[in-house]
């Protein structure tokens, strides 16, 4: 099968829609399927460039929202590459320019177009300043994102999420459309035990003071409204634990970065809670064998890559709980989730006293949750999604 991606974020841009559509294109190679990624380019790029199956559009920089590179929609006609490559099937990662590309080739050509929804997008108004200004302003501006975050759901010929959410979402819409679930994956060989990472985690323990029976706690993301990091600082704090017993370590880089620091700071915290910033994606495998546990307060995520990457680590995941998420954490399999401050303070507490036994069985499920979700089995399921949107597509 020919499958041509259209992607606003793809490598070296980090995301989970990259990290998942590199891995997706990989995989389908593997099983013999070839592939053409559509995405955004060098902000200074001026014309189209094809490199390794990548298909390269001039963009620019969105610093307010989450420093996305988009690119205006682009004709099917500019798109001669697309064109030769005659894909069998469009999947469309995005909403914006590059997503509506891919909207416009499928419709010109008549080729069934599958969709995946990775946010709720009527969530993130904050990020353009929707609610910061006029009531009118915000319902006006409201009112015209959704009309143009519906056109792709519309055209779909089959809709597909990581999360349940994705069916609300389009039910907020009044789009009358089923959404198929397939869970996010990761390349979990990445994250297998290795003489370089027990190295890792004996220096890193060591500069940081933690002991054996000092358990880390770790968040792993973007540092912006969405994640609720404040949140679950002030869980981390409430929980009061001492410093040789639990800390907790914050990844990442964003625009509370510094308003997070100068919290922990005003409530010398300094010993106890510490942001490390941002961390190469290719280093987050060796971080993440120095910890002991992942954890979150957010309520944004479709399905967390971040969790997913703890777990392959062996960390079980203590989770803010979220509804329609809820199947993403089986309690004391892979984790636990928690509801208010109150709640985190107990299951902190239960955690830490674990014995050496328990600790070690709740590794093991986790890493036996996470093989189980492996790449192979969603690029299947989406496989057989793709022969199904082909074959009525046909009839």
């Amino acid at each position: 099968m020919r499958i041509a991606f259209f992607t606003e974020t793809y490598p070296p841009y980090i995301n989970g829609v990259a990290t998942q559509t590199k891995m997706l294109k990989d995989t389908y190679e593997l099983l013999g399927h070839e592939v053409l990624v559509v995405t955004v380019g060098s902000e200074k790029q001026k014309e189209k460039i094809l490199k390794d199956g990548v298909l390269y559009l001039p963009g620019i920089e969105l610093k307010k929202i989450y420093n996305y590179r988009i690119s205006m929609p682009v004709s099917p006609s500019h798109l001669e590459e697309v064109v030769d490559f005659n894909p069998d099937i469009i999947h469309a990662q995005n909403e914006f320019g590059v997503g509506l590309s891919g909207r416009k080739f499928a419709k010109k050509y008549n080729i069934p177009l599958v969709y995946t929804l990775h946010s709720e997008y009527d969530r993130f108004l904050f990020y353009v300043g929707l609610k910061d200004g006029n009531p009118l302003f915000e319902k006006i501006s409201k009112k015209l994102s959704d009309q143009f975050l519906k056109k792709l759901p519309e055209s779909a010929d089959i809709i597909t999420s990581p999360s349940y959410k994705a069916q609300a979402y389009l039910d907020r819409q009044n789009i009358d459309k089923k959404v198929y679930v397939i869970e996010n994956t990761i390349d979990n060989s990445k994250f297998l035990p290795s003489p370089e990472k027990d190295q890792f985690r004996k220096d890193f323990r060591e500069k940081y003071k933690l002991s054996d029976s000092t358990k880390a706690l770790v968040f792993v993301g973007r540092i912006g409204k969405e994640k609720n990091i404040e949140e679950l600082v002030e869980s981390f704090i409430y929980a009061n634990v001492d410093a040789d017993k639990a800390k907790l370590f914050i990844i990442g880089k964003g625009p509370d970065l510094e308003s997070i620091t100068e919290m922990i700071k005003e409530k010398n915290l300094e010993d106890k809670i510490i942001c490390l910033g941002p961390v190469d994606n290719t280093d987050i495998p060796l971080y993440l064998s120095a910890m002991d546990y992942y954890t979150t307060a957010s309520l944004s995520e479709m399905h967390s890559i971040s969790m997913l990457e703890g777990m392959a680590s062996g960390l079980p995941a203590l989770i803010k709980l979220d509804e329609p998420n809820k199947s993403q954490i089986r309690q004391g399999l892979n984790g636990y989730t928690w509801e208010d401050k109150e709640d985190f303070k107990n299951l902190l507490d239960k955690v830490l006293n674990f014995s050496a036994e328990e600790e070690a069985k709740l590794k093991e499920t986790t890493l036996a949750y996470i093989e189980n979700n492996n790449n192979i089995k969603q690029a299947e399921t989406l496989l057989a999604l793709y022969e199904k949107a082909i074959n009525e597509k046909n009839n």
